[in-house]
């Protein structure tokens, strides 16, 4: 168990780095996908962790660049769509995750 923890810590570490880089390449206030796959790595990482709040709140922000820089039915915004979904789940908010489930099916 103590090497999952190290390589977690390991994960967490380069998902944050890549963060850190996308940002610094693109700008902190840029759009871009790379942002916002860091952003949805991280959150799951979050999430994996317990830290609901965090999670969701980085999930929102990736799900947020998806659906600015993709088409609604782009499947990088559809998978988006799902790890919020899941993360809503996560947290309890079962009416905010069927909404978006009703969205998602209508891709």
């Amino acid at each position: 168990e103590v090497h999952l923890i190290g390589d977690n810590l390991k994960a967490a570490a380069m998902v944050r780095r890549m963060r850190e880089v996308a940002m610094a390449v693109y700008g902190e206030g840029n759009q871009h996908p790379m942002i916002a796959r860091a952003l949805l790595a991280l959150a799951d990482m979050k999430l994996k962790d317990g830290d609901y709040v965090e999670g969701d709140t980085l999930c929102q922000a990736g799900l947020a660049i998806m659906r600015k820089v993709y088409e609604k039915k782009h499947p990088r915004t559809l998978r988006a769509m799902l790890q919020y979904m899941r993360t809503l789940d996560s947290n309890g908010d079962y009416e905010k995750a069927l909404e978006l489930a009703q969205e998602f099916q209508q891709g």
